[in-house]
């Protein structure tokens, strides 16, 4: 095996820069990554939004006129009472949530 030419010295410092490159690396892996899990929650809520305004026309569509504001309570109420905890749905909701959740949908259709 060939003795290394290099002092002690320099290769620490050799050893430092590559530790300070592969950090630099690391940041910018993690940025990636980060930028990624940000476009993937906005695709997942762009298609939120568009379940849930296809959800709001099938409705209106079943009521045959358009859900108007006193409408939301009993609209909470009832798919309360018909959820069912056992079907796998994202997101268990009471009516009090569910009420909030239809004002959030009516203000963003407007």
């Amino acid at each position: 095996m060939a003795k290394s030419t290099k002092s002690f010295e320099e290769r620490m410092l050799e050893m430092e820069k590559r530790e300070q490159e592969s950090l630099a690396k690391a940041k910018r892996y993690a940025a990636q990554k980060r930028e990624l899990k940000k476009r993937q929650k906005e695709v997942e809520n762009r298609k939120r939004t568009h379940r849930l305004c296809q959800i709001g026309g099938a409705v209106e569509s079943v009521l045959g006129v358009p859900i108007e504001e006193e409408d939301i309570p009993k609209l909470a109420r009832y798919a309360d009472k018909e959820g069912n905890p056992l079907y796998p749905v994202p997101v268990l909701m009471d009516s009090e949530e569910l009420e909030q959740f239809y004002y959030l949908l009516m203000e963003k259709e407007a």
